[in-house]
Parts: structure tokens; sequence; C-alpha cells
């Protein structure tokens, strides 16, 4: 690992559109823009 004693290496879970209750999925449903962005790193 390059990173020395004193770095701090963070992890962070990725989540899913659908891994959110159909309550947060549809006051979100209004980013479009979020959405496809998401949808492009997916596909890569």
């Amino acid at each position: 690992c390059p990173a020395s004693g004193n770095d701090v290496i963070e992890v962070r879970q990725v989540q899913e559109f659908s891994d959110f209750p159909a309550d947060v999925q549809e006051a979100a449903a209004g980013f479009p823009e979020m959405q496809a962005r998401s949808e492009r790193y997916k596909e890569s």
C-alpha cells in the first residue's frame, strides 16, 4: 500500500438506487440528471 503510517484509508459502501425504500425513491424521482449519471457509472 502506498500510504504512509499517518495516512487514513476511508472505505465507503456504495448503494444502488433500488437499495432505498420506495418513499426515498419517489422523493429522488425528480432528479433525472443524477440518475443518468449513476447509470453511466454502472455501464463503465
